[in-house]
Formats: C-alpha cells, structure tokens, sequence
C-alpha cells in the first residue's frame, strides 16, 4: 500500500486521463462479438486527427475445430493491421511434430508478415491447442517497434522486432482460415499528451482574460509551500499553475494549466497543457478537485482545493497522500 501511495503522488507533476494516461488513449472495440467468422472481420484505428505515439490491437478467438494431422493444422486465425498500401499479419496457427508417434507433441505457431513476406515466425507456449478453447492474440506498435502477445488463461510476450520504415495503421481486422468464434477485438491507440492535454491558450490570451475578469479563483498561481510526508509521496514540482472557467457552465468548472516548474517527468510537460479542474463545493471557497500527474494519470478521489478569504492563496489537498501543497496568486 505505502509503495502503490508513493507513486501515486510522483503522479503529482502532470494532469488530465487513460484510465491508463490522462485522456491521451482512445478504445475502439467491435460492438458485434462474440460471433461466429468463416472471413475476417475490422475495426478503424484512425480517424481522430491526432498523432499516434502507440497502439495496441488484441483478439480473443475460439476455433470450433483444431484437426490434429501430420505438420501444421488446416485451420487457424490471425490478426492483420492496414493501410492503404501496407499490411502486417500475425498468425496464429496449431500443428504436431510427429503425428501418429509415441513421441508427438502439439505446438502453437506464431507467423509475422508484412506484404506476403515472414519477417519472424516462432514457436510459442501458453495457447490452448483444443477445439473449441480460447486464446488471445495482441499486436503492439511503439516506437517503431512490434510486440506480439498472447496466451490461453493469460498474455505473456512472445516476440519483438523492430519495424523498417514507417507504419501507421487505419484498420486492424481479425481473420481466419475455417471457422471460429470471435470474442472480443479491441484496439487502444495512444497519442502524445502533449496533443491531447493541449488547453488551446497563450500567455497573452490568459493574461488577458484575467485582467477582464471578476471570478476571485482565476489567475496564475505559483508554488508557496507545502506539508508532505516523503514516505508516502514526493512532489512533481514547484508548479506555477492558471486557474481559468470553462465556458459558461453552471455551476462553474475550472481547469487548470500548467505553466512552469516540472521536475518528474519535466520534458514531458509544456506550458498550457491541462493539469486538471476544480468544481465548487457546496462550502464557499471549497472545491472538488481532478489532478494529472507527472505520468499523464488523473487521480479524482478524495482530493480537494481551498481558496482562502483573502483569495490570494490556494490550497491543493491529497488527504490519502498526507500532502497539501499551497500556491500564492501572482500579480498580473
């Protein structure tokens, strides 16, 4: 428990989410399955307009028959990644070494291939061989890079290989050669945070909008100190932060904007990106608080702010933390 607080409040550097990292990952899963395929089957991995840092694909297919023969089954799955003029194929496929002897074994293959070619091919532990069984296959892009996952009960890496030239996938698809029952295929496709995070202000446009406004928590506030116990968490930086309201919404939200300070994860951080968003409270002066750490992971429970009467100082509160760190309004 302490290790698992510890890094959360690391966390404290960055701010808005992917259930895995601050909004900066889109899903799309087939809303058909499970359902039976003689064919292939897609999903789009494009379309959003950002740029893509990574991605990760993954099918969960049963075969209604594994035929056990002399070499390698005639039937088996596979899943492929598209563009216009480009396909990556990763093959899953079943066979036995000697079929019809004492010493015959069943094996599971894996096939990479890129435009017809086999650039890897291995075999692989941890697939259910059987009719009728699950098994999982996940194909991750990152950093010009491919790792191929999979397993019957669980997923454990089974290769990695680097990628020549670029490759930036639209559509992944789900294949097979006989029949098989589709599970689930899923894909999550990560873009940099730096695009997802964006606020859309300037410095000037803020400093402008402050002037014109009356709202007592909207300003540029700086690092003033800070309660911390270290064996639970340490800070992300002396932040000098923006407190701006969302439009016209009532009740009011605000979203913090990172201006300056990062020490975790400093080159991942610039300025007006969002760090996370204050809501009022229903005591005056208090707010429910989401914050986005160092990593890009929003924390949304049992945080809150304060601002005091005087409106000059802000307070951050992580009670499960043990960390209140407090910020003084800059003048304008």
């Amino acid at each position: 428990m302490l290790l698992r607080l510890y890094i959360l409040l690391i966390f404290v550097s960055g701010a808005v989410s992917l259930a895995h990292a601050a909004g900066a990952c889109d899903r799309v899963r087939y809303s058909g399955a499970p359902c039976t395929l003689d064919s292939a089957l897609s999903i789009p991995l494009g379309g959003s307009g950002l740029s893509v840092s990574s991605m990760m694909v993954e099918a969960r297919v049963s075969m209604k028959k594994v035929r056990e023969k002399s070499g390698m089954a005639s039937e088996w799955w596979g899943v492929s990644l598209h563009t216009p003029g480009d396909t990556l194929c990763v093959a899953l496929r079943f066979g036995n070494t000697d079929f019809g002897d004492i010493l015959d074994r069943r094996i599971a293959v894996v096939r990479v291939s890129r435009n017809g070619s086999v650039v890897a091919e291995r075999e692989v532990n941890g697939f259910n061989t059987s009719g009728g069984a699950c098994n999982s296959l996940s194909v991750a892009l990152s950093g010009g890079s491919l790792s191929v996952g999979g397993g019957g009960h669980g997923s454990s890496l089974l290769l990695s290989l680097p990628l020549a030239g670029a490759f930036e996938p639209e559509e992944a698809s789900v294949w097979c050669v006989g029949s098989v029952t589709v599970h689930m295929l899923v894909a999550e496709i990560c873009h940099p945070p730096g695009e997802m995070l964006a606020s859309g202000f300037t410095m000037e446009s803020l400093r402008e909008r402050f002037r014109n406004s009356g709202d007592l928590i909207e300003g540029f506030w700086t690092y003033f100190d800070r309660e911390n116990d270290p064996a639970y968490a340490r800070l992300g930086g002396e932040y000098t932060l923006a407190v701006v309201r969302r439009g016209d919404t009532a009740p009011p939200v605000y979203d913090i904007i990172y201006i300056d300070g990062a020490q975790t994860s400093a080159g991942s951080w610039s300025p007006m990106m969002l760090k996370g968003s204050l809501r009022p409270a229903i005591f005056d002066g208090h707010y429910d608080m989401e914050w986005i750490d160092s990593s890009f992971r929003r924390i949304t429970h049992d945080i809150n702010a304060l601002l005091d009467e005087n409106a000059s100082l802000l307070t951050l509160r992580f009670p499960m933390l043990r960390t209140v760190i407090r910020f003084s309004r800059l003048p304008l």
